[in-house]
């Protein structure tokens, strides 16, 4: 991590989260230059690699962030490629936090090569315009960090990431790295001098609401007018208050509902119908 040997991080004091994994020993090394680094659970036993802890389970890092009156939580997930932020309140920040906070200190660096970051589908709808009002683009791909490298490789880019913790920093890796991008959020608090309750303010989330339907078949989502009439008339009434988002599994025989809106209540509703006409459309489909 040479690449940081100049920063000074010597007054800030943090905790950090190694989720029993691959961090626990190297991570703590890492931050050493803090004034004062807390770290939790770099004790594994084969068994108890991100038994809830690290970047999956941020609630134990949340409580020892307030207890010690620190900057910032970092926590890191079993295998050291992803990262959640608490910031010095206790409040929990995902990768759209991170990545919205690193564009814009890479801007105002002249660092942030095309003017644009890379993130999947899964960001959040107040992410995507808090980028746009800070003149940033922003270029949507499917689920998965190497489909985002792909992209941010194609378009020349240099941060991209999912909303789940994997944050790119292609000048330095091709994958998500939490430790790297650790360094990058203390740099972002010396850069800005504030806050990171401040800095995560930029954005508000959207409601997201999610349903997942079991179904018996895969047929192509495109190719059933019931379902594909519906969700454009409700597009229609959302206008650029809030997104759909249908989409299979990779992994479970299941089709994932996704709606972003303004008002709670507006996504449980479109949720609900579009559940309801999945299940006697596509469930129906063997």
């Amino acid at each position: 991590m040479d690449i940081f040997n100049e920063d000074d991080f010597s007054d800030l004091n943090i905790v950090l989260d190694c989720a029993n994994g691959a961090t626990y020993e190297v991570a703590p090394n890492v931050f050493m230059k803090t004034k004062s680094s807390n770290v939790l659970h770099i004790f594994p036993d084969g068994k108890n690699i991100n038994d809830k802890c690290g970047s999956l389970y941020p609630e134990d890092l949340a409580r020892e962030v307030l207890k010690h009156q620190a900057h910032i939580g970092l926590a890191f997930d079993g295998d050291g490629d992803r990262i959640t932020v608490v910031d010095e309140n206790g409040q929990i920040l995902n990768g759209d936090h991170i990545m919205h906070i690193l564009s814009k200190m890479m801007k105002q660096q002249g660092n942030l090569k095309s003017d644009t970051v890379v993130s999947t589908v899964m960001s959040n709808l107040g992410f995507v315009r808090s980028l746009n009002s800070d003149g940033i683009k922003h270029h949507q791909t499917d689920v998965g960090d190497s489909i985002v490298y792909d992209a941010m490789k194609e378009l020349g880019a240099n941060l991209g990431g999912e909303e789940a913790g994997h944050i790119i920093l292609r000048d330095h890796n091709t994958s998500g790295d939490g430790i790297l991008c650790g360094l990058m959020m203390l740099r972002a608090l010396k850069h800005f001098n504030q806050p990171i309750s401040e800095l995560a303010k930029g954005f508000n989330s959207y409601p997201k609401i999610l349903n997942n339907i079991e179904v018996s078949s895969r047929p192509e989502l495109e190719n059933i007018p019931e379902l594909v009439e519906l969700i454009k008339n409700i597009e229609t009434e959302m206008g650029e208050h809030g997104r759909v988002l249908v989409r299979y599994s990779g992994t479970e025989p299941k089709c994932r509902v996704m709606v972003e809106h303004e008002d709670e209540s507006v996504a449980e509703k479109y949720v609900d119908a579009i559940s309801e006409k999945i299940k006697d459309t596509v469930s129906n489909i063997v």
